[in-house]
């Protein structure tokens, strides 16, 4: 078991855009990154967890919403609806804000063992999954609130940042 290092906003490999995972890149050592994330993601009670956040440059995520899932390459072939729900990042912790999203998405993507999937859903997997493919597309949520709440948050954060020394 290995708990990786989380990048924390405003470190600028958050807004990188990773690299898709080869077909050459499906062995043991990304198996043992899949095992890592998940032990992570638990040890700091997420619920997903995108490789970008523990710099690392692939598109993949784990996700744990009822039973684990492993992302590789995803990609939104569809969206419907609107739901304004409040998220958190692990990558910001101790922020917590309301955010647009897809009420609906579907995707395709491949697992761990390099097989395709499509998977449509909707609800808090849906929004878990959009909020952990924006952080593949160097996005945080602070990039889909509004210049006023995203100051204030920010201003929010850098407190919360002081007062618990990171």
């Amino acid at each position: 078991m290995a708990i990786l290092k989380i990048v924390k906003y405003p470190d600028p490999f958050l807004e990188k855009i990773a690299k898709k995972v080869l077909t050459k890149d499906f062995n043991c050592k990304l198996s043992n990154i899949i095992k890592n994330m998940f032990d992570t993601m638990y040890h700091y009670d997420g619920i997903g967890l995108a490789a970008t956040q523990v710099k690392l440059d692939m598109q993949m995520f784990v996700l744990d919403q009822k039973k684990p899932l492993v992302v590789i390459n995803p990609e939104i072939v569809e969206k419907s609806g609107i739901s304004l729900e409040e998220e958190g990042c692990l990558s910001i912790p101790g922020i917590y804000s309301k955010v647009r999203r897809a009420e609906v998405i579907a995707i395709n993507y491949k697992d761990e063992k390099n097989k395709l999937c499509y998977l449509k859903t909707d609800g808090y997997l849906s929004r878990c999954i959009q909020h952990e493919i924006d952080h593949l597309n160097g996005i945080t949520f602070f990039s889909h609130l509004s210049s006023l709440k995203n100051s204030i948050l920010k201003i929010k954060y850098r407190k919360y940042l002081l007062r618990n020394d990171f």
